[in-house]
């Protein structure tokens, strides 16, 4: 690497992974007192010569997709040239272990001796790597242009029946280890466990369209996506959807032409609504099985640290990247369980309403109740 290219190298993993380093809680320091270190020696080609099946089982990807993430975060890091000619190794060296910590609930201490590393050295390229996947985001997570909300709308009536549809909105609680430093308690979801919310709009392919993360696990689902730019966009931005397309949500949510419902079923329900409640939830599974997928194959969600609230944001954003980027590239997903929905909350939760009413929502919702209206009167049965 020349002294230009050394130099922007540095000048991307002090920006954005020295705040990081900073932020590992007691454990994590504990690694890095003065020790006598000695590493096992190893060649990481032994694991870039494993078959695909068994690449795949410890890295969630084949050989060949992995390759492909080394050159485009050698592209992000701007010396997509020179990364190509030299620095393959050097890359490969950084990301094969921040793959295995994501894929594994593993010690950080037991992958650095895997890979020949020192766990402060670890640390470092965890944070580097994190950085860069979650600085992808607005590459790999990003809304459905015109011509693609048309097909993914043709592909879920083709499945389902259930007509102009362009994803499945729906939010995951992500565990949490240890509890938060600030206000503890506003974590503590209905589970009785600490969690972060991770909401998400996945279509058909079951890419996720539209991410928000890092709401405390406290606020019930239609409280994080009144909080969430998302909402704002669909109420004030016409060019989002067309007048005949929408999100799919359960009942948690509030009705919108945008956000399409389920009926409450007080046992009153007639049959065509009932058909409707059937074809939408079967519609929106989608985005459960988005869920499950993402946390089998990246199981280091099941053991994120709360100390270090950025740290916690920016790996869930990086594992839902690389879940897409999977995808993209072409990877089969996994046939994942799918996670189980958060459950019924009675719309008068003192979480449900505490945020103010959009101006515009009062309209999207009478518009939103005629939408389901005749949707309903026009589905199949």
């Amino acid at each position: 690497m020349d002294d230009d290219a050394e130099e922007q190298l540095l000048n991307l993993l002090l920006m954005g992974a020295g705040a990081l380093l900073m932020m590992m809680d007691d454990e994590e320091a504990d690694e890095q007192e003065p020790v006598v270190w000695e590493g096992v020696p190893v060649d990481i080609n032994h694991f870039l010569q494993m078959r695909n099946e068994a690449f795949r089982l410890h890295f969630r990807m084949n050989t060949e997709t992995f390759e492909d993430l080394v050159h485009v975060i050698g592209n992000y890091i701007g010396e997509e040239e020179n990364v190509r000619r030299n620095e393959n190794l050097d890359l490969r060296r950084l990301l094969l272990p921040v793959l295995w910590i994501l894929a594994t609930p593993d010690t950080f201490r037991s992958v650095a001796m895997q890979f020949e590393l020192t766990p402060a050295l670890l640390h470092f390229h965890y944070a580097v790597i994190i950085f860069v996947l979650s600085e992808l985001s607005e590459r790999y997570v990003r809304w459905p242009l015109p011509g693609e909300r048309n097909a993914i709308s043709d592909v879920c009536e083709a499945r389902s029946g259930f007509p102009g549809v362009v994803g499945a909105v729906d939010a995951s609680y992500i565990p949490l280890c240890t509890a938060p430093v600030i206000e503890a308690q506003r974590y503590v979801n209905r589970h009785h466990d600490y969690a972060v919310s991770l909401q998400g709009v996945v279509d058909p392919a079951l890419v996720f369209r539209d991410i928000y993360v890092g709401e405390p696990g406290s606020l019930h689902d239609s409280r994080v996506f009144r909080r969430s730019p998302l909402s704002r966009r669909l109420l004030e931005d016409d060019t989002l959807l067309d007048q005949d397309q929408h999100i799919l949500g359960d009942s948690a949510y509030i009705l919108t032409d945008k956000v399409l419902t389920p009926y409450r079923n007080n046992g009153n329900l007639t049959v065509r609504q009932t058909n409707y409640n059937a074809m939408l939830s079967s519609s929106r599974s989608m985005v459960e099985r988005a869920f499950g997928l993402l946390k089998m194959k990246w199981r280091r969600l099941f053991f994120l640290s709360a100390r270090k609230p950025v740290l916690v944001v920016r790996t869930i954003v990086a594992s839902v990247v690389l879940h897409n980027f999977l995808i993209l590239r072409g990877e089969a997903p996994d046939v994942g369980e799918p996670e189980e929905p958060h459950g019924n909350v009675p719309i008068d939760h003192p979480n449900v309403q505490i945020e103010p009413d959009h101006p515009l929502l009062a309209g999207a919702t009478a518009r939103g109740v005629e939408k389901r209206y005749h949707i309903t009167n026009n589905l199949p049965l």
